[in-house]
């Protein structure tokens, strides 16, 4: 057993290491020609900030590559799988070992733990280093563009725990420096505040928040006239500086611990409860979509690599098209956030037990 052991891991690593160069230098090559333009018309601007271009871009794409590891992880498992048995099936080396009197569920055992690997080293990388690069890759993607890469811009309009609206027109995350600021206060009494710039200090005169810059406050009196008076602390305005950050990246950079203290501070939030749920089910999916996919390549006896190709991108177009779908309904409070985060793996996943039971061993 330890020499077919040895044997099938062999041919589903190699497999997977092919399909993971693959489809990340797919994704880096496709990107890259998405922004040559950009990169073109940066040259002059990175050279005025005394910055070579070359080694920026490369910076870039290396911290990229995590990233897309994450998204393309699943699939790879499941591709390089197909590949695997599909090789062995061509070959006739299946019979023997079914023959052999080896039961075909404990030969394909190797290929559910090393799934199981991707799904941890997929978390590994979602918590521990994806995190980090993103700030990076957004830095990176602001110079190019043309911009200063210390600010960052268009941020959402966010909203604290006691439900006044902050903004800032652009924000510098290494100094929780705000410029343009906007704050509407529901009151009681209502009223908005605006500055040029904010700046959170945790060991200010008036304790821990937002000291302000040419701060005013535009109110109105008992008899419901506008009233104007200046300020230099935004009394009652307890957004954080790391609530920011968190807001100037993509959700799905973010960890599992960030994105629950984005929840805890909005616990009303759909979105942000089924994405904290998906950071638990997504990864699952390299073992549910093996339950699903070997069943079809073993019971059809496919020995054509572009068919077990072609029915690889089925399962895989299936199963994340409804886990689109039930995360799009539940962000938007159609169905329950809990059960669309949970919806598909459980779904597919009873499937692919049931199909995984009809292999002929």
């Amino acid at each position: 057993m330890r020499i077919l052991t040895r044997y099938l891991s062999a041919a589903f690593l190699s497999s997977y290491l092919i399909c993971l160069f693959f489809f990340v230098g797919l994704f880096l090559v496709i990107d890259f020609f998405q922004r040559i333009d950009d990169y073109v018309e940066a040259r002059r601007f990175v050279a005025s900030q005394g910055i070579d271009l070359l080694p920026l871009v490369a910076r870039y794409y290396v911290a990229s590559v995590p990233i897309i590891f994450i998204q393309v992880a699943p699939f790879v498992t499941l591709m390089g799988a197909m590949f695997a048995v599909t090789r062995l099936s061509r070959s006739n080396e299946l019979v023997p070992v079914v023959t052999s009197g080896v039961s075909l569920y404990r030969f394909l055992a190797p290929m559910f733990v090393y799934a199981g690997v991707a799904a941890i080293l997929m978390i590994v990388i979602q918590e521990r280093i994806v995190p980090g690069i993103a700030w990076e890759r957004k830095r990176i993607d602001r110079i190019v563009s043309g911009k200063h890469g210390q600010f960052v811009e268009e941020l959402p309009l966010l909203r604290d725990t006691g439900g006044n609206l902050v903004g800032f027109r652009r924000y510098d995350p290494s100094r929780k420096i705000g410029e343009d600021v906007n704050v509407t206060r529901l009151g009681p009494p209502p009223s908005t505040l605006t500055a040029d710039r904010a700046i959170y200090r945790a060991d200010g005169p008036r304790g821990d928040g937002w000291y302000l810059e040419n701060g005013v406050e535009q109110s109105f009196d008992a008899d419901g006239d506008p009233v104007q008076r200046p300020v230099e602390f935004a009394e009652g305005v307890d957004l954080l500086p790391f609530e920011v950050d968190l807001s100037a990246v993509d959700k799905a950079t973010l960890s599992f611990g960030e994105i629950a203290f984005l929840f805890r501070r909005n616990p009303d939030s759909a979105k942000l409860r089924v994405l904290l749920h998906h950071r638990l089910t997504f990864p699952m999916s390299n073992l549910v979509l093996l339950l699903i996919g070997l069943p079809i390549v073993l019971n059809r006896n496919v020995r054509n690599l572009v068919v077990g190709v072609g029915l690889s991108a089925l399962v895989c177009g299936a199963f994340f098209a409804a886990d689109f779908i039930t995360q799009d309904l539940g962000s938007r409070g159609a169905i329950h956030p809990v059960v669309a985060a949970w919806l598909p793996t459980i779904f597919f996943g009873s499937l692919g037990i049931c199909l995984f039971d009809t292999i002929r061993t």
